[in-house]
């Protein structure tokens, strides 16, 4: 009884707690890509996770020629799908500071940057990097 209690209660917890972010990468794989890029003329780095023990998708960035967020990763927030492009809030402390609208696949980012001044950059990325397995 004990176990079975248990059980539902994982269980239960598990879906309760998952959290899905874009509905095209719903598929049953995981690890993370990483990217090399950039945002207008600036140099960046991007990572996706998808772990199945942790929140559901995560996707990061970091300048690697400016300290922005005192060079610690600064993370996207799903927001929704517009078009064939998924939309991102980026929050440095809390605060929204910029949208990215952009097309990822496991080989590329590709869209638009705009941050909280108005001012619209390219982002072009390509994977060279990570552990993504597909089961």
């Amino acid at each position: 009884m004990f176990i079975a209690s248990m059980a539902t209660h994982t269980a239960y917890a598990e879906n309760t707690c998952a959290q899905v972010s874009s509905p095209e990468l719903m598929a049953p794989n995981g690890g993370t890509i990483e990217y090399r890029g950039t945002i207008g003329s600036y140099k960046v780095e991007f990572t996706f996770m998808r772990l199945h023990m942790g929140r559901g998708d995560e996707l990061y960035y970091k300048y690697t020629t400016l300290n922005v967020n005192n060079g610690e990763p600064i993370e996207l927030v799903y927001k929704r799908e517009q078009g064939r492009y998924s939309v991102y809030y980026e929050y440095i402390n809390g605060k929204h500071t910029g949208t990215f609208t952009i097309i990822r696949t496991k080989q590329k980012i590709t869209g638009t940057f705009r941050n909280s001044k108005g001012q619209t950059y390219k982002v072009n990325a390509v994977a060279y990097g990570g552990n993504w397995a597909d089961e």
